[in-house]
């Protein structure tokens, strides 16, 4: 509690030593050395003052001086010259206490100096770390202050064991045998001011392990303890039914100083969390651990994200959460506030996937950088939350409220050609300069896609008053167009020429023919050539097929000439044979009259 007492009278501290001196201005310490001796066996330390006091006043002699210490100090003692004599407190007041320290024998101008030696201790150190009220052989965190008269002083701090130094600012750090000495020169307006040392020694800890997915530990300074509780477990199992992606390694969560901060990372998988944390505190750790491979641009985000989802789980199953700061805490929260199991792992596993928001034919997967754009198409496209974009927004900067507001206004239209070209998938020259939020682009290549679409509509429109479906050849060149539209247009342009010819090719097959163009088309062999445009026509080889719709066309259009032909061919047969007849009986009929 003592080393509590020191920090928290940081400000009153130095006006107090003031005040002590004032009481004596004339008796200076031309050295003095403050050394503390950590025992953190028995969670305590003790504190040596040693001074080299002078009396450089002209006509005062002084009978002692007054001293400051922390309210707690027990077992005050003193000596002057190897003599001792007993110190007497003053009442407390303003969170410290004054001791006054006699002299044996009076102390009168131009008196040699005189050697003064006084000690204390601190004990029942078991506080919070945070407070530097601990004394332990796990951990050691506590607030030392030197002490001095109008003179530099020096701050020693002595601690027995091997630990890995946390918190040593200000100090000079030496490692000796049989453990750290920390030194420090405090000049006159540093004196009474504390300087914290923190060091821990971790594998002094007693751990415990919780049951769950993942491994986690639980580590503390002292024996057994049910710091974190029994809830943490629970909260485990649930997170992982929103966190359906690779597990992290093994957790480790160790009490301790964290500056008042929420926790402090200690190394690969090992995370401190002050006194009074919470299961739900320990949850926003694995939450983040487990987001952590997702290779996330901004930290801020993924942090933030993963927090807003431990925080939901935890308020689902009735556990307290504390308020968080953070650059997108605001956002977060309010997406994962509508989101439920299944939504987060499809959002989780898409980005872990690197699935595309905007999905086409044949796409092809990539983890890519998940920054804060490719975050929000992923939740709102494929997580299924309108309201992502809003969300967003509330943690928006200027400048990307600027250009959420431009991607509502491409994502509009971008769906209304998507409904349009179904079933076709739109083309990914369109689709990745909305995924990477090139609206520029977007435009432009939007006016293009819709033209064909618009082309495609009548060209299926006027195949079918033919009976023709157009098939999947422009199709297969709309849906991979990466660069450009020219070779769809290609395509489209040659199916849709050839679709003219077919159509008319047909036409005639179907229609009232009549005598003459049947006989005419007699031997022509109409359904085998029929057949192999159809077929030309069906494996895309559009300029073959036009070709074979002429040949046919101009057999129909011929065959009424070839028909006539074909029909007088006979007739004339049957009148010379008729006129032959008609001879011969004429002949005969002469004979007969010429017999007679």
């Amino acid at each position: 509690m003592a080393a509590a007492f020191v920090l928290s009278t940081l400000g009153s501290a130095p006006v107090s030593a003031q005040e002590a001196e004032s009481r004596a201005p004339g008796l200076v310490a031309a050295e003095a050395v403050t050394t503390v001796t950590v025992d953190p066996a028995s969670a305590s330390f003790t504190v040596q003052h040693t001074y080299r006091l002078s009396n450089t006043a002209s006509d005062e002699t002084f009978t002692g001086f007054f001293e400051i210490f922390p309210p707690t100090a027990l077992d005050v003692t003193a000596s002057v010259g190897g003599v001792s004599t007993t110190a007497v407190s003053v009442p407390v007041s303003a969170g410290f206490a004054e001791w006054f320290v006699p002299f044996p024998e009076p102390l009168p101008p131009d008196s040699a100096p005189v050697d003064v030696v006084v000690r204390w201790r601190a004990s029942g150190l078991t506080g919070d770390p945070d407070a530097f009220d601990r004394v332990s052989e796990g951990v050691v965190s506590i607030a030392p202050y030197a002490v001095g008269r109008g003179a530099e002083a020096e701050l020693i701090v002595e601690i027995p064991g091997d630990y890995d130094v946390v918190v040593a600012d200000g100090y000079d750090l030496t490692t000796t045998d049989t453990g750290l000495e920390l030194r420090a020169h405090r000049s006159i307006e540093d004196q009474y001011v504390a300087l914290p040392v923190v060091v821990e020694a971790p594998d002094q800890y007693v751990r415990r392990s919780i049951d769950g997915p993942i491994d986690v530990t639980v580590a503390t300074p002292e024996g057994p303890s049910d710091w974190l509780g029994d809830d943490l477990s629970l909260l485990v199992e649930e997170l992982a039914r929103w966190v359906p992606i690779d597990r992290p390694e093994a957790i480790e969560f160790r009490q301790g100083y964290t500056a008042g901060a929420d926790l402090r990372r200690a190394g690969e998988g090992a995370f401190v969390l002050p006194l009074d944390a919470s299961p739900a505190v320990a949850l926003r750790v694995i939450a983040i651990a487990w987001l952590d491979p997702l290779p996330f641009d901004d930290p801020a985000l993924r942090t933030d994200y993963a927090a807003a989802l431990a925080d939901r789980v935890a308020t689902s199953q009735g556990v307290a959460v504390s308020p968080r700061f953070g650059r997108w805490v605001i956002a977060m929260t309010a997406l994962a506030s509508v989101s439920d199991a299944d939504i987060t792992a499809t959002v989780l596993t898409s980005l872990e996937g690197g699935v595309t928001a905007y999905g086409g034919t044949d796409d092809t997967f990539v983890a890519d950088v998940i920054d804060w754009r490719r975050f929000t198409d992923v939740y709102e496209l494929l997580g299924g939350i309108e309201s992502t974009s809003d969300a967003m927004r509330l943690s928006a900067d200027d400048h990307q409220r600027t250009e959420l507001d431009r991607r509502a206004e491409a994502l509009e239209a971008y769906r209304a050609l998507e409904t349009r070209a179904a079933p076709w998938s739109l083309p990914p020259l369109l689709r990745d300069a909305m995924a990477t939020w090139r609206f520029d682009d977007v435009v432009s290549v939007q006016d293009e896609v819709s033209d064909l679409v618009a082309a495609r509509d009548e060209m299926v429109a006027s195949a079918a008053t033919a009976e023709l479906e157009i098939g999947p050849h422009v199709r297969e060149h709309f849906e991979t167009a990466a660069t450009s539209m020219g070779a769809t247009w290609a395509r489209y342009e040659a199916q849709r020429e050839a679709l003219d010819h077919v159509a008319e090719a047909l036409r005639l097959d179907t229609g009232d023919r009549g005598l003459l163009s049947t006989l005419g088309m007699a031997g022509r062999d109409a359904d085998a050539q029929l057949a192999r445009m159809q077929v030309l026509w069906v494996e895309g080889a559009f300029t073959e097929a036009a070709a074979a719709a002429d040949h046919l066309i101009e057999d129909y259009e011929s065959s009424v000439g070839r028909g006539t032909l074909r029909l007088l061919g006979p007739l004339a047969a049957l009148v010379v044979v008729i006129a032959m007849v008609r001879q011969v009986l004429a002949r005969r009929t002469q004979l007969a009259s010429a017999d007679a």
